[in-house]
Order: C-alpha cells, then sequence, then structure tokens
C-alpha cells in the first residue's frame, strides 16, 4: 500500500519534500489536473486596465 501525502504548513515543507521524498512511494490518485488561464494586461474592449475584483470571487472588468 501507497503512504499518504503529508499536510504541509508552508511552501518551505513543501520543497522540502518535494526535493528529499522518493514520490513513487506516495499515493497520487487524489490529485486532479489544473489548469491556470492567462489575463492579459489588457481589458476586452482594449483599454488598459486589468480586470477588477468584485464581491463574490469574480474578477470580470467593469
Amino acid at each position: 500500500m501507497k503512504k499518504k501525502i503529508p499536510v504541509f504548513k508552508t511552501d518551505e515543507e513543501v520543497e522540502a519534500f518535494i526535493e528529499n521524498a522518493d514520490l513513487t512511494e506516495y499515493d497520487l490518485s487524489q490529485f486532479k489536473p489544473l489548469r491556470f488561464v492567462r489575463v492579459d494586461e489588457k481589458a476586452e474592449d482594449g483599454r488598459d486596465e486589468k480586470p477588477t475584483s468584485r464581491p463574490g470571487g469574480s474578477t470580470s472588468a467593469p
């Protein structure tokens, strides 16, 4: 049976784990693919402003 990934409190703990651990010994099935979307500097209508954050987590331009 494979080991479970430990819970980390800091980025430094994660980095040390990744540097030293043999990841083939761990169960990585709990991880899911993640895509990042790049947000361009210009708004869709050509204005030089970034989208603004709104309550509720939306980042649509005004």
